[in-house]
C-alpha cells in the first residue's frame, strides 16, 4: 500500500509540474505561405552590397495576424544575385535568420531578427562588418 501511495504521489507531482518546454509551440502548417530573402553585407558602415551564395537558417519566432504557411526551420542558400526563396515559409511572421555560410566569413554565425510582412514579401538580411584598428 505504501508503494502504491508513493507511486500515485510521484505521478501526481509529475503531472502537475509538466514537461519542460524547449521554446514556443509551433502553429500548424497550412498552405499559402512563402517569401523571398535578399542577402547583403556592409563593410565599415558603407552602403550594403549584395552577398551572393549565402546560406541562411531561419527559425520561426512568432506569428503576425492571419499567418499562413509552415513555421518549420529552414535552410536556404541565396543565388548569385543574393536572392533566396523560402517555399511556404510562415507569413506574416517574425523569424530569426542566422548566417550559416558566407563568402565573408565574419558574417557566419551572425543573426538578425526579421518580420515577413506578407506572403511573397522580400526581406533584406544585412550582415554588418566593422573593422577595428588598434594602434
Amino acid at each position: 500500500m505504501k508503494k502504491l501511495v508513493f507511486v500515485l504521489l510521484a505521478l501526481s507531482i509529475m503531472g502537475f509540474m509538466g514537461c519542460p518546454s524547449s521554446g514556443p509551440t509551433l502553429p500548424p502548417t497550412t498552405t499559402g505561405g512563402g517569401f523571398f530573402f535578399s542577402t547583403f553585407t556592409s563593410f565599415n558602415l558603407a552602403p550594403p552590397v549584395i552577398a551572393p551564395v549565402t546560406t541562411i537558417q531561419g527559425t520561426w519566432v512568432k506569428d503576425q495576424p492571419a499567418a499562413v504557411g509552415s513555421p518549420a526551420t529552414w535552410t536556404q542558400t541565396s543565388n548569385a544575385a543574393g536572392i533566396g526563396i523560402v517555399l511556404n515559409g510562415r507569413a506574416p511572421a517574425d523569424w530569426k535568420a542566422e548566417w550559416k555560410f558566407s563568402l565573408v566569413t565574419a558574417c557566419e554565425g551572425q543573426t538578425v531578427a526579421v518580420t515577413v510582412h506578407f506572403v511573397d514579401d522580400d526581406v533584406g538580411l544585412l550582415c554588418a562588418v566593422t573593422t577595428v584598428v588598434l594602434g
